[in-house]
Formats: C-alpha cells, structure tokens, sequence
C-alpha cells in the first residue's frame, strides 16, 4: 500500500510538471509539504547537483538500501529532519528531464513498529504453542504409559495362573480400549477352550473308571 501511495503520487507529480513546468511542481511540492505539518509523506527535488530546490527534507540521503528502485533510509537530523530519534523511510527516484531529480517517500516508522509488533505476538504465540505442546505430550506420555503398565501387570497375573483376570477399559473407544478388549476376547477363549478341555478330560476319566476298575 505504500508502495502503491508513493507510485500515485510521482505518477502526480510528474503530470503537475507536464502541465505547469519547472516552477509550477515546485509550487505543487511545497503546498503538499504545507498540507503534510507531520511529514509522513517526505519529498525532495533536486538540482543536477543535487542542490534542494523544494522538498521537507534538506539534503539527498547518502546512505541508502536500494532495492528494485526503491531507496530504504533513514531520518535524522543530518537530512533535516526535525525528531529526537531515527525513523526508517521508503522512497523511490523519478528523474525528470534536465538531469533534475525527484524523491518521493513515506516515513514508514508506524509499519515497522506493527510489523515489530506482529512479529513479537508470532513469535510469543509459537513460544507458548511449544510450551504447551510440551506439557500435552509429556501429560500424553505418562497416560500411555500408565496405560500400557496397566496392561501388562494384569498379562503378567495372567500367565502366573489367575485366567479369570481381565484387561479393563476406560470406555473411550480409543486405541487402548480397543486393545484391551481384543485381549479380553482372547482370554475368554482360551479360557472356554480350557474349560472345555477340561470337560473331556473329565467324561474320559469318568468313561475310564469302570474298564481299570475290572483290570484291577
């Protein structure tokens, strides 16, 4: 959006020059700097020899990023400008005819103090997704664990001989749940296998007891 602002605005400016000549966007210059008392918008032009002709700013910024066109500075005292502190600043070039040179900005302080701001709320948010990421999965771990302890104490009762035991469930239809009760159909089974082995066993011994007895 500033970018898009200070491209209308030499797209302006440079019809004002068309219409009016040298003297009438001079003119135009200094009324928008009248107009802007706080000076968001920043303007210089120039001679060839970079000698200020209008503008609110008193000399061209010597230091300077420039990135695809665009001039990043900074404001301070140096360039005129009237503030206690340094303030970033965005600003393209437009060359007007006769070596004449025409900047055009925005002081973008504001920006960069909610980009700052936007920046410490992502990077506070991360940090308290991580903590809490943390503290549900360690609290995850220790129910799993508990969980699969639960499992196996009741396996190993068990195999030490109690059939009759079984794996309970929390009734949450969760993995676990559904683990515990595979196993619990498991048992039941072999337990009526047992039962029924057991059963034959027993018809066998009864069906057996009257031939030994004669053999006897």
């Amino acid at each position: 959006q500033t970018d898009e602002t200070i491209e209308a605005e030499i797209v302006g400016l440079a019809e004002q020059y068309q219409r009016q000549g040298l003297n009438g966007l001079i003119s135009v210059i200094r009324e928008r700097v009248a107009r802007d008392p706080n000076g968001k918008a920043i303007y210089l032009f120039t001679a060839r020899d970079f000698i200020k002709l209008a503008g609110n700013i008193d000399k061209w910024p010597e230091e300077g990023e420039v990135q695809d066109g665009w001039l990043n500075f900074t404001l301070d005292q140096e360039l005129g400008w009237h503030t206690e502190s340094e303030r970033p600043a965005r600003a393209r070039v437009f060359i007007v005819p006769g070596g004449l040179r025409l900047l055009v900005g925005r002081d973008v302080n504001e920006f960069m103090a909610v980009k700052e701001l936007v920046e410490r709320a992502i990077n506070l948010g991360m940090a308290i997704t991580f903590m809490l990421a943390m503290i549900g999965g360690v609290m995850m771990s220790r129910s799993t664990g508990r969980r699969v302890e639960v499992i196996n104490q009741t396996s190993q009762k068990i195999m030490r001989g109690n059939l009759s035991l079984r794996i309970p469930d929390r009734g949450t239809n969760d993995d676990f749940d559904q683990l515990a009760r595979n196993l619990n159909e498991m048992l039941d089974r072999i337990f009526q296998l047992m039962e029924g082995i057991r059963h034959v066993s027993d018809n066998i011994a009864h069906d057996l007891r009257t031939p030994l007895t004669r053999l006897r």
